[in-house]
């Protein structure tokens, strides 16, 4: 199964941190592809290691790189669902591609032309979770989200606050989420902190963040189309993807997929004997305790090397956890405050740090 298919993590965050490292390597784990996407133009970072337990999220990123390749970036967006295209003609974008994917991932994708006919970025878990949620936001919300994704402030129409209120509160149920079908742990485990999400999402209505922030375009309105280029992501913003095709086609990179875990993978691999390694590690802790991700910073976390973590709901980092994590591995960076979604912690050992 797909989790996320969209961007569904602020990757401009791990793209800052890459850009002023001197990593020749990168190793991260797949997810949906967009945040490994949007670290492949960093010139010093030659070979990328993509790992994950979950073979399906290889296949999208797979796809997703042997489209950038074969097409230009604006039928790359029509393909993948950034953009609005005709069924048949993605279709016919993919018969011409699937020769270039490995014999699995093709036999994958062939398995689920209707996804690729529809647009690969809408068909994750969580997108399918958010199609249904939708309809219950549009009654009780109307013209307001809408109104608010394009710029305007709650100050600038009587917005409904009740509704909002009851909104925020459904959001706050775990109930809510397996109802709507989500099966995702992330969101349904016991120890999940499912309050953070109406708090993230007050913080960007109240904060008038709503317009920049893909988060909620992708919630409230399905897509992020209507974002200015300067707000989208990276991973599919124009200038970035050009330079990304260029240096896919001109094999400035090396691509390698695993399927296997971070930590077993991190492990065996010749990379952590030397130094210039970048591991992005997406929200890991979603999926992992925090003794899993100890064993790979016991690895990863050497002079030269970043890491970069992420925690949604699922084992959030305490003072005193970051507290005893800093006496081991030395001073954390907490980028958290620069996550557009308001819903991560983010977190990086390593050389240097960025502003926000």
């Amino acid at each position: 199964m797909i989790y996320y298919s969209h961007v569904n993590e602020d990757n401009r965050i791990e793209r800052k941190l890459l850009g002023v490292s001197s990593c020749s390597s990168v190793v991260a784990i797949a997810g949906s592809g967009e945040r490994v996407i949007s670290l492949l133009d960093h010139e010093p970072s030659t070979r990328f290691e993509v790992v994950d337990v979950n073979e399906d999220a290889l296949f999208l990123l797979q796809l997703k790189l042997a489209a950038l390749k074969n097409l230009t970036v604006e039928d790359y967006w029509q393909f993948i669902g950034h953009h609005d295209a005709d069924r048949k003609a993605r279709k016919e974008w993919y018969a011409g591609l699937r020769k270039q994917l490995s014999g699995p991932c093709m036999q994958y994708w062939d398995a689920h032309q209707e996804a690729i006919e529809k647009g690969i970025l809408d068909m994750g878990h969580f997108e399918t979770f958010l199609k249904r949620v939708r309809p219950f936001l549009l009654f009780f919300l109307g013209p307001y989200m809408v109104s608010l994704c394009s710029g305007s402030s709650p100050q600038s129409f009587k917005f409904p606050k009740r509704r909002w209120n009851m909104v925020m509160w459904l959001f706050s149920k775990r109930w809510v989420y397996r109802l709507w079908g989500n099966r995702d742990i992330a969101f349904i485990s016991k120890d999940a902190s499912i309050l953070q999400i109406p708090v993230s999402l007050k913080k960007i209505v109240s904060g008038g963040e709503a317009a920049s922030c893909f988060m909620s375009h992708l919630i409230f309105k399905g897509h992020l189309r209507d974002m200015h280029e300067q707000d989208l992501p990276p991973s599919l913003q124009q200038e970035t993807l050009e330079r990304i095709k260029q240096r896919i086609m001109s094999s400035k990179i090396n691509i390698h997929y695993h399927h296997r875990d971070a930590a077993s993978f991190i492990e065996m691999d010749l990379h952590r004997q030397a130094s210039g390694v970048f591991y992005s590690l997406s929200d890991i802790l979603s999926f992992e305790t925090p003794a899993y991700l100890d064993r790979i910073l016991k690895q990863a976390a050497i002079k030269g090397n970043v890491v970069v973590w992420r925690s949604f709901l699922r084992h959030r980092l305490s003072e005193e956890s970051l507290g005893s994590m800093t006496k081991t591995y030395g001073l954390l960076q907490d980028h958290s405050d620069q996550e557009s979604t308001r819903m991560y912690q983010v977190f990086a050992l390593g050389e240097k740090g960025i502003n926000a």
